[in-house]
């Protein structure tokens, strides 16, 4: 009786390999290992202690390594390490970076208003830093304004507001600070990129002296500050109690008159400064503007 013998060859495995690779964005890296050669399954262990295939950490930029560790199923080990960049944050688009640029100049525009507002001060106190003289035809503001306020400061403020019909129309000028007076003082603070707050501070007073004296109203080649009659209606400016709108041409000066006081808010009274709403926001007097 023959005796038939069957041999069957198993081939020796390919020895084990890991490979990892990392890919980064802006704010993390993505880790991924593979492993090849060897029996499987296999094992993976990272050096933060993951054992997941592939992981996705958050990071700053830099440079960064990682350690990895893979194991088959007859318990042979191989290890490697990976690396990857990620770069600082890129220029930001051209739309973005005019919005900085024009955010920048308004805040120039801020600074250069406190600078005329500490010049002034400074001058005041005797140092020997001089203070450039002030337009002719413009007042000073020399205190700060705001809602619930009267008198001769407010009724030149409104004048001011008034040069542009579109911001305060002139027949509101009362002398009282009312809500019309503050939402038409937001809407120029906005115009010339002042913190839009409707509270007349150092920065909006800073801002009227440097530009006070260069309009031309009636665009004759003559500045305002320099015209005996700004708006050309015949009634020289000392005697006109609207000098920048022609359509009114008078000598009287304004009083609390009835039409007046029903400028701000249709009520009477207001303009004696014993209406309702005559207290500012505190936070309006503490933010300059």
């Amino acid at each position: 009786m023959a005796l038939v013998l069957s041999f069957a060859f198993v081939g020796a495995a390919s020895a084990l390999t890991v490979t990892c690779s990392g890919a980064p964005t802006a704010t993390n890296i993505t880790w991924t290992g593979s492993a090849s050669g060897g029996i499987a399954p296999f094992s993976f262990l990272w050096g933060n202690g993951s054992t997941s295939t592939s992981q996705t950490i958050a990071v700053a930029p830099g440079t960064y390594s990682m350690a990895l560790e893979a194991t088959d199923a007859s318990s042979t080990v191989a290890t490697t390490t990976c690396a990857a960049t990620v770069a600082a944050t890129s220029t930001p688009p051209a739309d973005g970076l005019a919005a900085q640029i024009q955010a920048l100049l308004n805040q120039i525009n801020v600074l250069k208003a406190q600078i005329l507002v500490l010049i002034q001060q400074a001058g005041g106190g005797g140092t020997a830093t001089s203070t450039p003289p002030f337009p002719p035809g413009c007042f000073v503001f020399n205190k700060d304004l705001k809602h619930g306020d009267g008198g001769d400061d407010v009724r030149e403020l409104q004048r001011t507001l008034a040069s542009d019909p579109s911001i305060f129309p002139p027949d509101l000028i009362t002398g009282f600070f009312g809500p019309r007076t503050e939402q038409a003082l937001m809407k120029f603070q906005r115009k010339f990129g002042i913190r839009s707050t409707g509270f007349f501070g150092p920065l909006s007073r800073g801002f009227l002296k440097e530009n006070c004296g260069k309009a031309d109203t009636d665009h004759d080649g003559v500045r305002d500050s320099e015209d005996s009659d700004d708006d050309d209606d015949g009634t020289p400016d000392v005697e006109d109690s609207h000098p920048h709108n022609p359509n009114i041409a008078t000598s009287t000066n304004i009083k609390s008159v009835d039409h007046g006081n029903r400028g701000e808010n249709g009520k009477k009274g207001e303009s004696d400064n014993k209406g309702k709403g005559n207290s500012d926001d505190g936070d309006d007097e503490s933010d300059d503007d």
